[in-house]
């Protein structure tokens, strides 16, 4: 029996999918506008832009800003390093942040250490579904005159203080893809109150062309996917994961298959429709996650650190993910041997701080002992049990 990390695909989105086929006459322009619209209204914004990804979402909210090129962009040095790549198209500079140990989110005193004459934006990620200190980052931010841009790409109906993630910054981002908590098979969402903001963001994704196209590749391949980890088949998945030059080689056959679509494209009629859809039970679904994961953090060892969640936030639990004493490879290995789908290092996000050359020690280390664990809302506790025992029994 696999415990895997990914919850499986649903047979709502391909009976969905096949009523869309037959649907004539359908404007893609207006359920687009009816998912901005609930969207926004979800999250607790004013305005909401649809777009292909939630990078082409936070390419469009940088270019909105009026930024010069060199201002800095300082971002948490643990996280998607896409990111990077991304600010640099843009003539700006990137800087990492260091984590916090506990949360392994942004360090508030790491921004104030890192702040310089020419930083202009904080991107502030709420890593895993886990909300960051964004008051904290907010004050900081008003003290510099900085803009504070919500990367909410995993946190989908987290909140912070009562107030959902994604509604704080002058705009943030979200995205859809197929692990999130919202699942569209891509696309992506830019949320702010600014009027200005959100005029030129409309502006951009006027341009974007519009379709009914389902995304049948991402669909087929997590369908794939769900079948192959249901039957023997995963077993050879498993073991050639354990290694280090097949895991990459695998992580990076993912990532090429949930590639971002091409920047001239727009978010489907059929995905906004299908984030409607996905929206409706998001609550209950991230209720089934906070129970799964209460209940295995009461069976981990000890020595084995969840993120520290604080009494402000209410995560979504995107990802389970531990810190353990110890390199998570060989606990890992352990894992997939046992039937847990287990992930680490790169397959978690990426270490952006050594991408850049920067001094940050603690996402150094939480990058080489945090595991991700299996956790979401039809997780068994059987095999809760299973996983809790298993990682404890592969401790050193």
């Amino acid at each position: 029996m696999i415990a895997r990390r990914k919850a499986q695909i649903s047979c709502a989105d391909w009976l969905l999918a096949l009523g869309s086929l037959f649907r004539k006459g359908s404007d893609p322009a207006s359920d687009i506008a009816a998912w901005e619209q609930t969207f926004a209204g979800f999250i607790g914004t004013k305005y909401a832009v649809a777009t292909a990804s939630g990078r082409q979402g936070l390419e469009c909210i940088l270019r909105s800003l009026k930024l010069n090129p060199g201002d800095e962009v300082l971002l948490p040095a643990y996280t998607l390093k896409d990111l990077v790549w991304l600010i640099k198209k843009l003539g700006l500079i990137p800087v990492a942040v260091d984590i916090e140990p506990d949360s392994f989110n942004l360090s508030v005193i790491g921004l104030k250490n890192t702040i310089s004459a020419k930083t202009r934006v904080i991107i502030a990620t709420h890593i895993f579904g886990l909300p960051c200190k964004i008051d904290e980052i907010l004050a900081l931010a008003q003290k510099h005159s900085l803009f504070v841009i919500e990367d909410c790409a995993h946190s989908a109906g987290a909140a912070y203080q009562g107030k959902k993630t994604g509604s704080f910054g002058i705009a943030s981002f979200f995205s859809f893809e197929s692990m999130k908590p919202v699942n569209t098979y891509g696309g992506g969402m830019v949320l702010t109150d600014d009027v200005v903001i959100a005029g030129k963001i409309r502006e951009a994704a006027a341009g974007y062309k519009k379709t009914n196209a389902l995304p049948l590749g991402k669909m087929i391949a997590a369908l794939t996917e769900s079948i192959l980890f249901s039957t023997l088949a995963a077993w050879p998945i498993l073991y050639l994961l354990s290694s280090r030059s097949w895991n990459t080689k695998i992580t990076q056959l993912y990532r090429l298959v949930q590639r971002p679509p091409k920047t001239n494209t727009a978010l489907s009629g059929f995905q906004a429709r299908i984030g409607l859809v996905k929206l409706q039970d998001l609550g209950e679904r991230i209720g089934k996650r906070q129970a799964a994961a209460d209940f295995l953090k009461t069976l981990l060892d000890g020595r084995i650190k969840p993120q520290a969640v604080s009494l402000e936030a209410s995560p979504n639990y995107y990802f389970f993910v531990v810190l353990l004493p110890q390199n998570a490879w060989q606990v890992r290995r352990s894992l997939l041997s046992r039937g847990v789908d287990a992930g680490v290092a790169g397959e978690v996000t990426d270490n952006c701080g050594e991408a850049l050359g920067a001094d940050c020690p603690v996402a150094n280390e939480v990058f080489n002992r945090a595991i991700q664990l299996p956790l979401y809302e039809g997780l068994s506790e059987r095999k809760i049990r299973r996983i809790a025992r298993f990682l404890n029994e592969s401790l050193a």
